[in-house]
């Protein structure tokens, strides 16, 4: 964390405003977010001196973090309470000058930027310049949680018996992975049907959503495949060896694997007997299906059907925004995993796991690159390069 601390007032803002955009360039942010965040700390500055009605002595402490690629402006006033950040829906005055309506419009559009907390006496608002996209995000906590796991893991073989381990591992551990594999699995039905349903609502094209209808069933049946075939070559290779406990691991269980599924089994499977079984089943191929068909039938209904297009639509949102909440919690459940794994095996575990991740990484690197490959053929083909 790098921090720098710059007094502005009136007399010393545009002082301020250059010192400010020096210490945001060390950062190597680019020109436009140093201005942008330039401006915002100015309006946030004559807000705060307005609302706490200070006086031309009026200052306050601006400070430039940089945590983890994030990057942000803390601006601190001590004075009396107030909360510059504008609610979406402040409105000026009607005998307010232009000017100020463009201010007022711009600290809007950047809502999101801003907050404010009361603290010591003083008002502090930060302001995030530059921040990680949430795929980046989420793969930093991803991977210091499972540092930490494993070094949680490796203290508790160390300080805690055999009984109290495996006290922890079912009383802690395991009902809060369940939980998350449960919510997890909750959402793959819905989400899936509603994000097909909604792109096959949105093309007016008949013969183009057959087409893509079929590729679709295509593409999915391959990819079954190739990560079947994926996991059984990566594991040969990475797991050679005595391999008698996976079969005692899988007995153990008690689930049972169904037998002689041919292809067409696969295929005329894939209309369901009825609406609900495709939603509490694993057969991804009858929910795609339904989600086709349906969108057929609603893109033939036309206008008719335009209130069920925009509930699709709001339906849709909905579960993306469910499971980006579920996806939140994978640190927490990646560390409790890494704890129980080491503190029940130990650093002998470790070796093991390092090939598990290797392989997983190749595989998913493989799936990736064969999916940027065959995506090409489910959108239009003349976009793909020749």
């Amino acid at each position: 964390m790098k921090k720098n601390t710059i007094v502005v007032s009136s007399s010393s803002l545009r002082d301020g405003r250059k010192a400010l955009s020096e210490e945001l360039a060390k950062n190597k942010l680019s020109s436009k977010e140093i201005t942008l965040g330039v401006l915002l700390m100015e309006e946030m500055f004559f807000r705060l001196k307005k609302g706490m009605e200070g006086g031309e002595d009026f200052s306050a402490n601006v400070s430039v973090r940089h945590i983890w690629g994030q990057t942000s402006i803390r601006m601190e006033a001590k004075g009396s309470e107030y909360n510059p950040v504008p609610e979406v829906t402040e409105q000026e005055a009607d005998d307010v000058d232009e000017e100020e309506v463009y201010r007022l419009a711009i600290l809007k559009s950047n809502r999101q930027k801003l907050s404010c907390v009361r603290k010591n006496g003083a008002n502090i608002v930060t302001i995030k310049v530059q921040g990680l996209d949430s795929t980046k995000r989420q793969l930093i906590y991803t991977v210091s949680v499972l540092v930490l796991g494993s070094i949680c893991g490796l203290a508790m073989q160390l300080f805690l018996d055999a009984a109290s381990i495996a006290a922890v591992n079912d009383g802690i551990i395991a009902p809060v992975r369940n939980l998350f594999l449960n919510a997890l699995h909750m959402m793959m039905a819905p989400v899936t049907f509603f994000a097909i349903i909604a792109g096959v609502t949105n093309i007016s094209d008949a013969a183009l959503i057959g087409k893509l209808g079929g590729k679709m069933v295509i593409v999915s049946l391959f990819m079954q495949v190739l990560i079947a075939l994926l996991g059984l070559g990566l594991g040969l290779v990475l797991f050679t060896g005595d391999l008698t406990y996976i079969q005692a691991g899988i007995a153990s269980t008690g689930e049972t694997v169904t037998k002689n599924v041919s292809l067409v089994d696969m295929l005329f499977d894939i209309v369901p007997k009825n609406l609900v079984d495709p939603f509490k089943g694993e057969n991804i191929l009858q929910v795609m299906f339904l989600a086709v068909f349906f969108g057929i039938i609603i893109n033939q209904m036309g206008e008719k059907a335009k209130g069920a297009v925009d509930t699709i639509d709001f339906i849709f949102r909905f579960v993306i925004a469910v499971l980006k909440f579920i996806v939140k919690a994978i640190p927490l459940v990646v560390f409790l995993s890494m704890a129980s794994l080491l503190a029940s095996t130990g650093m002998e575990s470790l070796i093991a796991f390092s090939s598990l991740f290797g392989g997983l990484v190749l595989g998913v690197l493989i799936v990736w690159t064969v999916c940027a490959v065959t995506s090409c053929s489910l959108a239009d083909c003349r976009r793909c390069p020749p």
